[in-house]
């Protein structure tokens, strides 16, 4: 499969999954697409990086304490590796539920060995819906006006385009934590990938129409990749700061 080829799978799933999906199944560059996804969203990500970092040299400025520029040194350094690596892992909580999704899926389907493989080819690229997201925080990034911002502003800005219930809080005050975490996780973004995901299990499964537990399958491991990074999201946050 070329390049060429493998941009329209990634861009047809969007708009046509169940053609797309039945085109992939007796390719033999299966893997191609969804390593596409992946580096797409990647690389589209660290677009955001060179105003992220900026912004944060802004809101920390360098002092002249010793003991206090040391400690700024550290929280700088701290807070470029969580922008980074926020903007080359693509929605954690959605690959986390593929891979949850994938041992689902060849437990449920029961498929020989020769055919297992066009599991995790769905589900590769059924994560075609983060590049889309990827693309609305890019050009909200660049944008947005964001002068004078604090450290936390500066490494969230991106964030800024919002899929999910956030997108209802119209009020002045800032919205409450529990509301940030659902809208991170349960979101348009992560809907249309577990709409596309089920569709994508029909055609494995070579059935003619959607059964239930494509649909609950998805659902299910979203739902528990979601409670598994919020739980140990602060655990990983407090790693990264804590290296170098």
């Amino acid at each position: 499969m070329n390049l060429t080829k493998c941009g329209r799978s990634v861009l047809g799933v969007l708009v046509d999954p169940l053609r797309n999906f039945r085109r992939i199944q007796t390719d033999e560059s299966w893997w191609v697409p969804g390593v596409l996804v992946l580096l797409g969203a990647a690389l589209l990500g660290l677009a955001t990086v060179p105003k992220q970092l900026r912004l944060l040299s802004e809101a920390l400025p360098g002092v002249s304490d010793v003991l206090l520029s040391a400690q700024h040194a550290a929280i700088r350094g701290g807070l470029s590796r969580l922008v980074f690596l926020d903007r080359l892992v693509p929605t954690p909580t959605l690959l986390v539920a593929g891979i949850i999704l994938g041992l689902v899926a060849d437990s449920l389907l029961s498929l020989p060995r020769e055919r297992r493989w066009t599991v995790w080819a769905t589900i590769g690229l059924g994560l075609a819906p983060i590049v889309v997201g990827r693309v609305g925080e890019l050009v909200l990034t660049y944008l947005v006006q964001a002068d004078a911002m604090t450290p936390g502003h500066a490494l969230t800005l991106p964030h800024r385009f919002k899929t999910g219930p956030l997108l209802f809080w119209w009020s002045d005050k800032p919205a409450s934590r529990w509301l940030e975490v659902v809208d991170q996780r349960f979101n348009l973004i992560s809907f249309w990938t577990v709409g596309v995901w089920a569709i994508g299990l029909q055609v494995v499964d070579e059935s003619s129409q959607l059964q239930a537990w494509h649909v609950l399958a998805p659902v299910f491991c979203l739902g528990l990749a979601g409670t598994i990074t919020w739980a140990s999201g602060p655990f990983i946050v407090a790693i990264i700061l804590g290296m170098g």
